[in-house]
This record gives structure tokens, C-alpha cells and sequence, in this order.
């Protein structure tokens, strides 16, 4: 049986290296659904942070630091981080919810041209993705997308109200523009 709905916030958890078994952590979740980790200081132990078996969970704004193995491994990683653009077209408001490996830099939005645009920034001969959802009640029917006027490999689905875009590239230690072109519904189509 698995239990849920665990939140551990404003702890300071500190001083508790061993480098012989069993190995300390400051937090240790094990077999928790829809753990909520927070605002928690973790520092100097020989594991900041373990999560075990634990599915929809979420660590946010913890301080881990001086560990002795700092990186709290993940099998499974995401490894991006989520960001959410809000855009308007004819007075309605738009949601864009993107993840990306890289920094997400200068988002803009052109109504008249029907085209998102931002730059994406990672360390040189580093991979790097990015997935943007667009809902689609906002796209009329194309959608194109370039990095640095190039197309990036590209994978696409849609499931109910939006447009899944996931693409690849590399990083070049420079930031590169991603360009995202669609044709926009007007009043009356």
C-alpha cells in the first residue's frame, strides 16, 4: 500500500555524513505518492534529499548544499524546467506552457505575424531540448518551427486542447532563436 499526500516544509536538516551503512539523508521519501518537498535547508549530510518509489511528487525552492554525494540520483530524470508564457490574441488569453534543458530567454509574441519567437542558451556541446504546448483553439492549421532558421528534429502530438512540439539540439554556448509560426484563427473562422 502507498501512502499520499506528505509535505515536509521549513526544515534545516544538517550534520549527518557516514560514508559506512546505512547512509544518512536529511529527507528520505519512500513509497509516497504526491509528496510536496519545500523550503527546506539540507546541508553537510552524506544524501540531501532521496526520493524512492514515489510518483507525482514535488521538491521546490530547498536549499542542498555541502553534501557528500550532492546529487539528492535520478534514474528517471526530466531535467528541464517549467515555464509558463501567457500570450494574447483578439482579447483572449493564451497559455503556453514550455520545459526546456536550457534557459528560455526574451519571449515574444507577434499577433500580426502569427509567430512566437524566443532564444534558448545552454553550455557548449551540451544537448539541449525544449517542449512548448500550444492550445488548439490557437493554432488554424500550420505550425513551423526553426532554430536559427533551421528546422530541429521534431516530434509532435495533440491531445485534447493542445499541440505538443518537442525538439532537439545542440547548444553552442551562444543563444539561438527558436522561431514558432502559425496560422492564427480570426473572429468568425
Amino acid at each position: 500500500m502507498k501512502f499520499q499526500n506528505v509535505v515536509i516544509s521549513g526544515f534545516t536538516i544538517q550534520n549527518e555524513i557516514s560514508e559506512e551503512p546505512p547512509y544518512p539523508s536529511g529527507i528520505f521519501i519512500f513509497r509516497r505518492d504526491f509528496a510536496v518537498i519545500n523550503n527546506n535547508i539540507l546541508r553537510n549530510i552524506t544524501y540531501g534529499l532521496q526520493l524512492t518509489q514515489s510518483n507525482n511528487s514535488r521538491t521546490f525552492d530547498n536549499l542542498i548544499i555541502d553534501n557528500l554525494y550532492p546529487t539528492a540520483g535520478d534514474n528517471y530524470p526530466l531535467m528541464g524546467v517549467f515555464t509558463n508564457f501567457t500570450i494574447l490574441h483578439e482579447l483572449q488569453k493564451y497559455s503556453l506552457p514550455t520545459i526546456s534543458n536550457s534557459t528560455i530567454l526574451n519571449f515574444q509574441f507577434s499577433e500580426s505575424q502569427g509567430k512566437v519567437s524566443f532564444d534558448v542558451f545552454g553550455p557548449n556541446g551540451t544537448a539541449g531540448f525544449c517542449g512548448i504546448a500550444l492550445p488548439t483553439a490557437l493554432i488554424e492549421r500550420k505550425c513551423v518551427i526553426l532554430l536559427d532558421d533551421k528546422a530541429p528534429f521534431i516530434r509532435n502530438w495533440t491531445v485534447s486542447t493542445y499541440c505538443y512540439r518537442y525538439f532537439l539540439y545542440g547548444n553552442t554556448g551562444a543563444a539561438q532563436k527558436v522561431a514558432i509560426e502559425f496560422e492564427l484563427p480570426r473572429k468568425g473562422s
